[in-house]
């Protein structure tokens, strides 16, 4: 008698790339709206973690620690012949995201 294979779970990385709101339309909710319409369309997908890069001189990396997002690595990369450092942010579970 043959035994089921035991279903292996895949983990799904879901890297979000970028959000870009005009400065004369920052601090307006724009920013959390947009953030919430990715998470909801993961959350079809049964899909609730995700993580996102930003540049370290960037202050938007204060707004996904507003949302709750943990610094999990800092990377050293080089664009355009210059070396910067980039942060990733993650969210372990979206449902956490304040």
């Amino acid at each position: 008698m043959a035994s089921p294979m035991p279903v292996k779970k895949e983990r799904v990385n879901i890297l979000l790339y970028a959000i870009y709101i005009l400065k004369e339309h920052q601090g307006k909710g724009i920013g959390k709206l947009l953030l919430n319409s990715v998470v909801d369309k993961l959350k079809d997908k049964n899909i609730y973690s995700m993580t996102v890069s930003v540049l370290e001189e960037n202050k938007s990396r204060l707004f996904y620690e507003h949302l709750g997002a943990k610094k999990i690595d800092r990377k050293r990369i080089e664009i355009s012949g210059k070396w910067l450092y980039e942060l990733v942010y993650g969210w372990k579970d979206t449902k956490e995201i304040k």
